[in-house]
């Protein structure tokens, strides 16, 4: 089973970028991008979260009913802190979104599923992208790529252990690799990731670009710590001849 994914080259990759997005003092507000979670809140109300502390209220939200809850990459004017309800413990932001894009999501497949690839993809792991938040895994990640017409599939497979995952790459026969592209994919892992407010941690084994690679993403709750490149014995992906 593989997922299809069509690289999206992105323009700009950092967690919180800050710009003037108006030459008239008065009436210029600090523009952000991130990556975030649209939640629907039970009176209905749709916010985003952007990390576990803090949130956006954008007053333009309604435009974007049509994308679905979810992870996204948003960009967004913020005009300032404001109160939070009573029972939400993130520091609440009005503002306003200037542009908000899916990230392109998937379930893992299952341990034993027939996978078969092998091409190099890199994680961003210093990339704010790169993170646990929300019962999503999100990776940003940089690939060759030659031809942009050749459609490339990502998969995420659990393995025998919980909470381990191979993170399988295949650019559908794209060898030419002129090209370097960065791009952002996510995996709901919500009914897999525990929710007892107790420290766990991800681990991902991937075929890095000069060998093959694991990492961990630590966790507690819906705290994460940056992902962090494991050292170890064991051969980092089993189903490769190494």
């Amino acid at each position: 089973m593989k997922t299809k994914l069509t690289i999206i080259s992105i323009l700009v990759l950092a967690g919180l970028i800050s710009f003037a997005c108006s030459d008239d003092k008065e009436n210029s507000y600090e523009s952000k991008q991130s990556a975030a979670t649209i939640k629907s809140l039970p009176d209905s109300t749709r916010i985003l979260q952007l990390d576990q502390d803090n949130v956006l209220k954008a007053s333009n939200m309604k435009d974007y009913a049509q994308i679905p809850d979810g992870r996204v990459i948003v960009t967004y004017e913020d005009y300032g802190q404001i109160p939070a309800p009573a029972d939400n413990s993130s520091q609440w932001h009005s503002g306003k979104i200037t542009k908000l894009e899916p990230i392109a999501t998937y379930k893992p497949v299952e341990f034993g599923d027939s996978v078969v690839s092998n091409d190099r993809i890199e994680v961003l792991l210093n990339n704010p992208m790169t993170c646990v938040q929300d019962g999503y895994l999100t990776i940003a990640y940089e690939v060759g790529s030659g031809n942009k017409d050749i459609q490339h599939h990502l998969t995420l497979q659990k393995t025998e252990k919980p909470l381990v995952f191979q993170l399988h790459y295949d650019n559908g026969g794209d060898i030419s690799a002129s090209q370097i592209k960065e791009g952002v994919v996510a995996f709901d892992l919500r009914d897999l990731v525990p929710a007892n407010g107790e420290k766990h941690n991800i681990v991902i084994k991937y075929m890095g670009f000069g060998s093959a690679k694991t990492i961990s993403i630590y966790f507690d709750g819906q705290r994460y710590n940056a992902p962090a490149l494991m050292v170890g014995h064991e051969t980092p992906m089993e189903c490769y001849a190494c």
